[in-house]
């Protein structure tokens, strides 16, 4: 199957009979999740990750309103009854991410700043805090949030989520791009950069050596997507 990575931006989704359509485009479990959140945005964010994961699987040649999800023991979640078919979701300010693929993924969107002085000191390792500070000024906050973003990508993609410490890997740059090093030298993952909304960094990290292919990067509407989508 193809690896779809998706983005969208969630503010549409401030329109009430929008958010409702929405809704019936999402599977139960994706409803009860956004209901469960306080604040509005929040629970666009939810919801606009949902949407994704809706379309990707359409894609994918499945009825995303019949997959039943489930957490793996550190929170990742998969698909039970479809074992060769992975994704992942994430969100920040207003937009959205998702990747769904046929190998093991994890993505990270991050609305970027300047670098976390006290976050990379703490929890990177000295190499990659070296890297940031040893940058322009002008380049940090871009290398802290891409390093940000591998790092999570890395941890969701094996399912060991906070369980893996950021500090206990390290993301190493290199004229050929980045890979990722534990202690025994170089891990089989993957990363990809895909191209992301302007003022926010993103990444996604894949099982195996090489990159899954084809790969599809896609911005999404929704408000034309949740217009052409059935309502229940």
């Amino acid at each position: 199957m193809r690896t779809t990575v998706c983005f969208a931006d969630t503010d549409c989704l401030s329109d009430a009979a929008l958010f409702d359509r929405a809704l019936c485009a999402v599977s139960p479990e994706r409803r009860k999740r956004t209901d469960r959140l306080r604040l509005p945005s929040a629970k666009r964010l939810s919801l606009g990750a949902g949407l994704l994961l809706t379309r990707a699987l359409v894609d994918a040649g499945l009825d995303p309103l019949a997959c039943e999800t489930a957490e793996g023991e550190h929170g990742k979640p998969y698909l039970p009854e479809h074992p060769s078919v992975f994704f992942n979701l994430s969100h920040s300010g207003s937009f959205a991410m998702c990747v769904v693929s046929g190998v093991p993924a994890g993505c990270d969107i991050e609305r970027t700043g300047e670098a976390r002085t006290e976050i990379a000191k703490r929890f990177f390792t000295k190499e990659e805090a070296a890297d940031i500070f040893g940058a322009e000024a002008s380049e940090r906050g871009k290398l802290f949030y891409r390093y940000w973003t591998l790092k999570e990508s890395y941890i969701k993609c094996t399912g060991l989520g906070m369980a893996a410490p950021l500090n206990s890997f390290m993301i190493r740059r290199s004229d050929t791009g980045f890979s990722v090093f534990g202690r025994e030298g170089i891990l089989p993952f993957s990363f990809l950069l895909p191209a992301c909304p302007d003022g926010y960094a993103a990444a996604c990290c894949f099982a195996g050596a090489g990159l899954p292919e084809p790969v599809v990067t896609e911005t999404v509407d929704l408000s034309n997507f949740i217009a052409n989508y059935p309502a229940e």
